[in-house]
């Protein structure tokens, strides 16, 4: 009877472990590797071509669009990144950010990825929303943990009586 119990906690634990790991990479993982990552990017001066934000259907929060233009050695280059989600809740405030700041013909300081300048971001700071994403990784701890008892389960069903006699 253990036995089966132990292979539900293996099943429970693989889907915790999935699906922990999944909130956790989509929610806060790609944008904290691409923050680690930008932190020993350059600084350059660019020109902001075109900004805006477009709604996300069923969401009230938008999308920030810029497109901006620079120069790394001599090479032109194009970049569309904001920050690393791109996403305001709030769409009066993204339209705040957007308003003046990056307004069309408007000159900004960019950061640049040196091996690759095509890979640039104009705020390149880390957002604390991203922390949320950590419920994830406690799904995924909560998996292992399953996973671990289902091993501890499976290991005790099959392992002989400890004393002899019995």
């Amino acid at each position: 009877m253990k036995a089966i119990v132990g292979r539900n906690a293996l099943f429970v634990g693989l889907f915790c472990l999935v699906c922990g790991g999944t909130l956790f990479w989509v929610s806060c993982g790609r944008n904290t590797w691409n923050w680690y990552r930008a932190r020993h990017w350059l600084p350059a001066m660019a020109t902001v071509i075109r900004s805006g934000t477009r709604d996300f259907s069923g969401d009230p929060g938008v999308f920030i669009e810029v497109e901006y233009a620079f120069e790394v050695d001599g090479q032109s280059c194009t970049g569309s990144t904001h920050d690393f989600s791109n996403f305001a809740k709030n769409p009066c405030r993204a339209n705040q950010m957007i308003a003046e700041p990056l307004a069309p013909g408007r000159r900004i300081q960019i950061f640049y990825d040196p091996k690759r300048p095509t890979d640039s971001v104009v705020d390149r700071s880390f957002d604390y929303r991203w922390l949320m994403g950590l419920a994830g990784l406690a799904w995924a701890a909560l998996g292992v943990g399953f996973m671990i008892e289902d091993h501890r389960t499976i290991r005790f069903v099959n392992s002989p009586p400890l004393n002899p006699d019995s």
